[in-house]
């Protein structure tokens, strides 16, 4: 017989002895009168689960920082805090550049595409208007439907809508 632990979950009706199979292991086919208790043992019981193992700890919110007293700043304090401006003026001003010619790029393509509107295929004009009209303020859209490569249908749509 295996020896338990804790033999007071067990019925004195159930027998421990298996089976032996033909080559001398023992029979894995377990008798209708086993419980399910019986094939839990010390060594392949799971550990209990840590709160910290699957779930994510609760964030935990950040103290707001006081605001700076700009009058009670010593000279040494003030300079920093210039320094730090300064450079959020130069970060601010090389980004703009960035965009600008990011945009100028855009334009420069479209204007390329637009002059050659016969040319450019006309299913890729009549998304590309479109789109344009679908996302522009009213004044916009109005301007943008009477340019001369805007399908008619849709400047048709903008018309209507004054």
């Amino acid at each position: 017989m295996r020896s338990f632990s804790s033999d007071r979950f067990r019925s004195n009706s159930v027998s421990t002895n298996f089976p032996s199979g033909p080559n001398g292991l023992p029979n894995n086919k377990h008798h209708s009168s086993h419980n399910s208790t019986d094939k839990t043992t010390p060594q392949n019981t799971p550990t209990p689960r840590k709160a910290d193992q699957n779930q994510r700890a609760k964030p935990q919110r950040r103290k707001k920082a006081p605001p700076i007293d700009v009058d009670a700043l010593n000279e040494s304090d003030q300079k920093l805090l210039q320094n730090i401006a300064t450079t959020g003026v130069r970060v601010a001003g090389r980004q703009k550049k960035i965009r600008d010619g990011q945009l100028n790029a855009m334009k420069d393509t479209l204007a390329d595409i637009l002059a050659d509107g016969d040319e450019a295929e006309t299913s890729f004009l009549e998304h590309f208007f479109k789109v344009m009209l679908d996302n522009a303020t009213y004044a916009n859209a109005r301007m943008i439907a009477s340019h001369p490569h805007c399908p008619s249908d849709l400047a048709e749509l903008y018309r209507r809508r004054a």
